[in-house]
């Protein structure tokens, strides 16, 4: 019988925080980039491109690719311990939320709710990023301003 080595969970992750933002996010292959979209507590939506970077691309590498996928949602826990960076920002259009717009029916939101919802996240995509920490404590994904 042999040991596995135990490798410790990372415990934080800082990420400047906006609404529209576009992250380039390493993996093993270089770095993906993603949109955020929303951060709904425990959970954060993005879009996803198609399209591998060797090093964190600029935005004018970024900016004119169209999103492969226009909605993932994935639990927060997930990004503790990625290296993120915020490599440039749009603000939200009513277009660009259409795929977390059927998400949000399909999970059985009602119309009117979904648009007042849509349009608070493009009118608070127009603010300046927000310095976030991500962290696990005592099992629980938390977060606090910075």
């Amino acid at each position: 019988m042999f040991k596995l080595p135990r490798f410790k969970k990372p415990k934080d992750t800082i990420i400047d925080f906006q609404f529209g933002g576009f992250y380039a996010v390493k993996d093993k292959d270089g770095y993906e980039v993603i949109r955020l979209l929303d951060l709904p507590g425990d959970s954060y939506h993005y879009q996803m491109f198609d399209a591998t970077f060797p090093k964190v691309p600029t935005f004018g590498q970024i900016e004119p690719i169209k999103p492969f996928i226009l909605h993932v949602p994935m639990e927060i826990a997930a990004l503790i311990g990625k290296e993120i960076t915020l490599i440039g920002h749009r603000p939200l259009t009513m277009d660009d939320l259409r795929g977390y717009a059927y998400y949000l029916e399909e999970m059985g939101a009602d119309e009117q709710g979904i648009k007042a919802h849509l349009e608070q996240l493009v009118s608070l995509s127009a603010n300046q990023p927000d310095k976030m920490r991500l962290f696990i404590e005592n099992g629980e994904v938390l977060a606090e301003h910075l």
